[in-house]
């Protein structure tokens, strides 16, 4: 069984998203107050933290270092605040693991140290349970009406048992749904379509800023300027929104129209990031690429905007799932790896290579080598055995 998920637009009516807008709240608040209990908790060690009327003795920071001891207090909010009665205690109960996965995620995977949630970005919430789906809409506890999403003909693609939904809204105000579903791999190459024939073809993929991939066979992928063909106009948008009084009317209008802009951008990266993708996991059999930094990568501040646009991290979290779902095979080169460096022909190093450089010529044996199909094919050398693969060796 593998997990796939399906994200369809969301269509409420003005009740249903006002409904929906207060579970994101009720979700956020709670969230937002665990976690200050939490860190309360913490940095004060055996005190006594005050929750408006209610006194809670807190000498034990396991007491709420667990989801089920801080499902126990959605009760104690209840008495406190009570409009949180007419959410679906289901919403609340997910958001409260949301945040133990993500203190766990903090202590055992070196994430970051969980963050309060803004009411000015994304907004989500996650139903597990007792919700039926039909042609086009759903029904979910709680709310009288049915909402509807995408339409028939999307729904007709939709594979698999579902196991639970997400509901999020973004900046721009729109809605979402998003239905996860266990599939079997039968069910997972007829979402896909055809299904892919293996062969013994393998490729070396060298990810640049100027040609987004580059592969060993000579195809190249181009980056999509989305960001730069926008940037006059994101700039104006930005300018005017800054000139804005905070609060008002034409503020809050102007702050959708850079949303707007953002999100038609992300989407024009998204698109042909997918493209890219797809195209190189249905022709090969093993892709051989870079285990990149990108993190350190964007440190950079002459290029980190640059690096940004063409989204790494994106290809290679897509190349992962892709591969997976195909029964295709993905490979990384080690990350110290001199790929550009080598000569593709006689292995030799050239140290003195500048990152301004795309084209150069061996000095062993007088070949003439592009930087970025040189890099894809030593790469894709790396992954045949053919390449040296220690650094200075």
């Amino acid at each position: 069984m593998s997990i796939k998920s399906y994200k369809f637009r969301l269509y409420p009516d003005v009740q249903q998203a006002s409904q929906l807008d207060e579970w994101f709240d009720m979700a956020r608040f709670l969230y937002n107050k665990m976690l200050s209990l939490r860190n309360s908790s913490y940095l004060a060690y055996k005190s006594t933290v005050n929750i408006g009327d209610i006194d809670m003795n807190l000498n034990d920071f396991v007491n709420l270092s667990t989801y089920e001891n801080m499902a126990n207090y959605i009760k104690v909010f209840e008495l406190k605040h009570s409009w949180i009665k007419a959410s679906n205690k289901q919403v609340l109960q997910q958001k409260l693991k949301d945040l133990d996965r993500a203190f766990k995620k903090f202590r055992t995977e070196g994430s970051g140290f969980p963050k309060f949630k803004s009411k000015r970005f994304k907004q989500s919430i996650r139903i597990p349970q007792h919700f039926k789906l039909s042609d086009g809409s759903i029904t979910i506890p709680k709310m009288k009406k049915a909402l509807k999403f995408g339409s028939k003909s999307q729904f007709k693609r939709f594979l698999g048992k579902a196991k639970f939904l997400t509901i999020s809204k973004d900046t721009t105000g729109k809605y979402y749904i998003s239905i996860t579903c266990e599939l079997t791999q039968s069910e997972i190459m007829k979402s896909f379509g055809k299904k892919l024939k293996k062969n013994k073809k393998i490729i070396g993929i060298d990810l640049g800023i100027k040609s987004q991939i580059v592969c060993s066979d000579g195809k190249v992928f181009d980056t999509k300027q989305a960001t730069k063909e926008s940037e006059d106009k994101l700039k104006k948008l930005n300018r005017r929104l800054a000139k804005k009084q905070k609060g008002s009317q034409n503020r809050t209008k102007a702050r959708l129209k850079v949303a707007i802009l953002h999100k038609k951008i992300a989407n024009i990266r998204l698109d042909n990031i997918h493209k890219m993708t797809t195209s190189i996991i249905r022709e090969n059999q093993t892709i051989m690429m870079e285990d990149l930094n990108v993190k350190g990568m964007v440190k950079n501040r002459k290029l980190s905007k640059a690096l940004s646009n063409v989204a790494f991290g994106e290809i290679r979290r897509q190349l992962e799932y892709k591969a997976k779902f195909y029964k295709r095979e993905l490979k990384f080169a080690d990350r110290f790896f001199p790929s550009s460096k080598l000569c593709s022909s006689c292995h030799h190093k050239n140290n003195s290579l500048m990152l301004s450089q795309r084209e150069w010529i061996c000095s062993n044996c007088g070949t003439k080598l592009d930087r970025d199909i040189n890099a894809a094919i030593n790469i894709q050398n790396y992954g045949d055995g053919t390449a040296l693969k220690a650094c200075g060796a």
